[in-house]
């Protein structure tokens, strides 16, 4: 079994996926979502900054960002 934490999406998500993207944790963050309290692990469910984020597509006919990369 598993599962995934979302969130709602960043700026730059959003233009795919128009109500929730996954949670992804900073490896800062690691030791409180593991052993903190559950106010403190609930803190870190939001979305990961769209600065911090590129989205990479190849294909005909799909968008590409390449975050100012090129």
């Amino acid at each position: 079994m598993s599962s995934m934490v979302t969130s709602t999406p960043n700026a730059l998500v959003r233009e795919y996926h128009l109500d929730r993207m996954p949670v992804i944790l900073d490896p800062d963050d690691y030791a409180h979502w593991l052993t903190g309290t559950p106010d403190e692990a609930f803190a870190l469910l939001k979305a990961v900054p769209a600065e911090r984020r590129v989205i990479n597509q190849s294909g005909k006919g799909l968008k590409s960002d390449h975050g100012g990369l090129d």
